[in-house]
């Protein structure tokens, strides 16, 4: 080999060598690379300008594609099948969704049967789903959601809405995605279950009551969509003064139970007796048991609670009764000592302070104290007194008037 070959030779030799070198450097720090951020290229032209936000790609196909993860929308065969189940539902298919239906779901055959008492006994049904909130994956996705459901009864022509919250368990086959199993508040099927509710006024007024049992505006309802049919509905209504009813609401629409006047008084309480007796200060308590509150819960107590307000007016105080009574047995006395002969009363049964006046030839004395013919105001448990101020004629009758109350006192000499 000449000079000018080995040169040559060792020229490329050493440029080899150092591509060999470079693409070993680069193999070398290609992981470390990888594990960096990009780092944003900026056009010169938008140098200050903010960078727009990038929006997931929405299927056209999905009504709901807002409500869910880029994964449910990207995989959006779990929730068009539940449409499909839906829209199956509201137009009465039994069969499709029997098919649609995973064999194996705990409690096939009674959410069949559910289904078609609904489709048997509710008509035009809609149903409408919001705050659908999914988690997907390949073969499983779970939904949750609020229901409405808009029907009209078959039976009595009346329109209902029921409404709820569902959670759906679905899962996929070599046949497609089916429904596996829920929880809550099963929209498809009534008569398993779906939790009830009272609806009631936060506060109760005894304004203008007195102690007889008088009708008063206070509205009751619970609804109920697994009792829709049963036309009448019991509740307990207890109160924290230590009355307790039991109180029967009619339904009005299907599984809408309403009852719009209760008897209320401010009389001592007397439970079971067809009268709330209530007390300003007191709680009213409803409690209804639901034997179906749905999701394979079982039987649950439903209470709502209002307050008690307002001033009573005492209309018949239950006591009011003068001993000794001359209406009953004459009570006489000489002529030196007749006026200060004296009949009294206790007072009892009124839960506020009540006016007291007499009329006739006489005067009253309050727990004891001073003779007045002025009115004045007397308390439950208080002790009144009356007398006659005149010596003639033999007979006087004195009135003696409490609230709206009035006993007449005969005093003769």
């Amino acid at each position: 080999m000449g000079f000018r070959q080995y040169h040559r030779f060792n020229t490329s030799c050493m440029a080899w060598t150092r591509i060999v070198g470079f693409g070993t450097a680069l193999l070398m720090a290609l992981p470390v690379l990888l594990t960096q951020p990009a780092r944003a290229q900026t056009p010169p032209s938008a140098t200050n300008a903010p960078i727009p936000a990038v929006s997931p790609q929405v299927k056209p196909s999905d009504p709901s594609a807002q409500n869910v993860t880029d994964y449910c929308v990207r995989d959006a065969a779990a929730r068009n099948s539940f449409n499909e189940f839906l829209r199956a539902y509201e137009s009465g298919q039994v069969n499709q969704i029997r098919g649609r239906l995973d064999p194996a779901m705990i409690g096939y055959q009674r959410f069949i049967d559910g289904v078609t008492s609904d489709v048997t006994r509710l008509k035009q049904m809609r149903v409408l789903l919001t705050d659908v909130q999914m988690q997907c994956g390949p073969d499983v996705a779970v939904f949750n959601a609020n229901w409405e459901k808009r029907f009209l009864d078959g039976s009595t022509l009346q329109p209902g809405l029921h409404t709820g919250r569902i959670s759906v368990l679905m899962h996929r086959d070599t046949a497609g995605w089916r429904l596996v199993s829920m929880a809550g508040d099963n929209l498809f099927a009534s008569s398993m279950g779906v939790a009830g509710r009272i609806v009631l006024a936060s506060t109760v007024s005894v304004n203008g009551i007195g102690t007889t049992s008088t009708a008063s505006p206070i509205t009751l309802e619970v609804i109920d969509p697994d009792l829709a049919g049963t036309r009448t509905l019991t509740v307990q209504v207890v109160t924290t003064n230590g009355d307790s009813e039991n109180v029967v609401l009619t339904e009005g629409t299907p599984g809408r139970f309403t009852r719009s006047t209760l008897n209320i008084s401010v009389a001592t309480a007397t439970p079971n007796n067809g009268t709330l007796e209530l007390a300003s200060g007191a709680n009213l308590i409803v409690r209804y048991l639901d034997q179906q509150p749905g999701g394979n819960r079982p039987a649950s107590l439903v209470t709502a609670q209002a307050r008690v307000v307002g001033t009573s007016t005492i209309t018949s105080p239950p006591t009011l009764v003068f001993t000794p009574n001359p209406l009953v047995a004459p009570l006489t006395a000489g002529p030196g000592v007749c006026t200060s002969s004296t009949s009294t009363a206790t007072i009892s049964g009124i839960t506020a302070p009540a006016t007291i006046t007499i009329s006739g030839a006489g005067t009253y004395s309050i727990n004891g104290g001073a003779f007045t013919a002025a009115p004045g105001t007397v308390t439950n448990g208080q002790t009144v007194s009356v007398r006659r101020t005149l010596i003639t004629p033999p007979s006087v009758t004195l009135t003696i008037t409490v609230g709206t109350t009035v006993a007449n006192v005969v005093i003769n000499c």
